[in-house]
């Protein structure tokens, strides 16, 4: 036998007192017994500290004292390392991990799952067949649940109290008390009445007013984020255009889903009235309109903001539809549109075509310097203002001839590029446009246009006399010629 043997079998002779006590407490600490109780114990006792402290030094070296470090949760290995992917800029990879965290049943992993879907109606698939095989850890958090249904913009999903509880968390200003409330509410700026008369509401606060619509509730923040920063721009709250508070539809009555490559055109009317064009994108967000057609009959609105899932923002004849991701230029961008502002980057060959017409011009292009004149003319500049200068706009088009367009400032704009600045002169031919807003299509006018094709002539009534109501020319001529050539369906209508 050693000789470290041979001291620790006498210690252990010498203080059988002091190991006996040893394992007393080893078992009070197991069984966890109350702080009073450990006190009175101690008191029966006379203990050696030295004693134990060189029998646990010597005979007990592998004891450690309890780990510090936090218990890892179900899912949140698969949940750092989405995070840290996401971090990375490796969104599959992160999304990927997210899911695997979210069917070991990590709530915040599914959450993020959902934000980073790129297709919403998908998402909404995913997480109703996800709740059928999966539960969520902490099940008793009964609001676990009633929050995923909403971020995936399952709102057909909750009862009213829980949408109730879920819009409550909103901001005051655009706060509404379930998906049903649909009354018209000006968030920045202001009209002197309800929207519901616009002829006589167009004030300087307001004279375009823009509705938006919500079906996630992940964006909610994103909305929040853009009226935030487009009322702290020392130029766009120059304008007069307001936002009014949204109103939140279920994901699969909007239908939006993100498609692929696509060149996005306007809709021909069957009434002449210009339209805002787009470029094609590698993705493009589309919403179906048959919702949309039925809730704003009842609705008086200009235009039309839809802020839902992932792709490439465009807008159309007084729809602006943003993604979740969307941030304050391209905001700006798409609604410079609705202000008859087209794009300086190359258009699609056919809408290029559409559009590239020497004669006349846009707010920000001109096809042809024969007509500098007449644009300085209309738009009230001088030819100090006015710098001529090319751009790509018409590149595409299929006849050579045809492919001049010139911008009248030097510098790149947003409209070529996003994050460009906004040119002072530009600010200023907004604001002239805004001045002359009877000009500018209500997205009713194209909702007529929708429900015509649809032959919903009921619906094609409401929505024209509402473009009507906005003194939009076109919708006024529409339902006097309606009215010579049906007059019997007229009186039916009302």
């Amino acid at each position: 036998m050693t000789l470290i043997g041979r001291l620790n079998i006498q210690f252990l002779h010498n203080h059988i007192d002091d190991v006996r006590l040893l394992l007393l407490w080893a078992r009070i600490a197991v069984i966890k017994l109350p702080t009073k109780l450990l006190l009175q114990l101690s008191l029966m006792f006379r203990c050696r500290q030295l004693s134990i402290l060189l029998l646990c030094g010597l005979l007990l070296s592998g004891c450690k004292p309890m780990s510090s470090e936090p218990v890892i949760t179900a899912g949140e290995l698969s949940y750092q390392q989405a995070q840290q992917a996401l971090a990375d800029g490796a969104r599959q990879r992160a999304l990927s991990l997210y899911q695997q965290a979210a069917a070991q049943g990590h709530y915040q992993a599914t959450l993020n799952a959902l934000a980073l879907m790129p297709d919403s109606l998908e998402a909404a698939h995913w997480l109703m067949q996800y709740r059928a095989l999966h539960d969520l850890s902490p099940t008793s958090d009964m609001n676990a649940w009633p929050r995923l249904y909403a971020a995936a913009g399952l709102w057909r999903e909750l009862s009213a109290r829980q949408q109730q509880l879920l819009l409550s968390d909103l901001p005051l200003t655009w706060r509404r008390t379930s998906i049903d409330d649909t009354e018209p509410r000006v968030v920045n700026g202001a009209l002197s009445k309800s929207p519901s008369e616009p002829s006589s509401s167009q004030t300087s606060d307001c004279r375009l007013p823009f509705q938006p619509v919500l079906s996630r509730f992940i964006s909610a923040t994103a909305w929040q984020r853009l009226v935030d920063a487009w009322q702290q721009d020392p130029q766009l709250n120059q304008l007069a255009i307001c936002f009014q508070a949204p109103i939140w539809l279920d994901i699969r009555d909007l239908a939006c889903q993100s498609l692929g490559a696509k060149e996005a055109t306007s809709a021909t009317h069957h009434h002449s009235a210009r339209v805002s064009t787009h470029a094609i994108f590698n993705t493009r967000i589309q919403c179906q309109s048959e919702a949309l057609l039925s809730l704003l009959a009842q609705q008086q609105i200009h235009q039309l903001l839809v802020l839902v899932g992932h792709g490439s923002a465009s807008y159309n004849n007084g729809w602006l539809q943003l993604p979740e991701h969307a941030d304050l230029p391209l905001l700006r961008h798409e609604l410079a549109h609705s202000l008859d502002f087209i794009d300086e980057y190359p258009l699609a060959p056919m809408v290029a075509k559409a559009v590239c017409k020497p004669g006349q011009w846009f707010r920000n292009v001109l096809f042809s310097k024969q007509d500098l004149v007449a644009y300085r003319t209309q738009m009230a500049l001088t030819a100090a203002q006015v710098t001529l200068t090319p751009v790509d706009t018409c590149r595409l088009h299929p006849d050579p001839s045809f492919r001049a367009a010139y911008r009248p400032v030097v510098a790149p704009t947003m409209m070529q590029r996003f994050e460009f600045a906004l040119p002072d002169l530009y600010l200023h031919l907004m604001q002239l446009q805004l001045q002359r807003s009877e000009h500018i299509m209500p997205v009713h006018y194209y909702f007529a246009y929708q429900a015509r094709q649809k032959n919903q002539w009921q619906l094609w009534y409401q929505h024209m006399q509402k473009a009507a109501a906005w003194q939009y020319a076109p919708a006024i001529a529409a339902l006097e010629e309606f009215a010579r050539e049906q007059p019997a369906a007229k009186a039916a209508f009302k």
